[in-house]
């Protein structure tokens, strides 16, 4: 794992330690491995005590879905 994609994981990793609300959250980061380069094959499915309960967010990179995720999730704080 590079060190930008390990640095995008522990600021995950980060935001969900310290999120607020009744119970911590959950989050994966997967890889859909059939989809074609250039294209957002790259998943974050994030569920917590936020509004809405869950979501899901894609980019082309690993980092770049980590990264969209931290940004949702804190938007999505009640």
């Amino acid at each position: 794992m590079d060190e930008e994609t390990a640095t995008a994981l522990q600021e995950m990793v980060d935001c969900a330690e310290a999120f607020p609300g009744q119970f911590k959250p959950e989050f994966e980061l997967g890889y859909w491995a059939g989809v074609r380069a250039s294209a957002q094959r790259w998943y974050v499915r994030f569920e917590g005590d936020i509004v809405d309960n869950e979501f899901t967010v894609l980019g082309e990179t690993a980092v770049e879905a980590l990264r969209l995720a931290v940004r949702e999730a804190q938007a999505r704080i009640p």
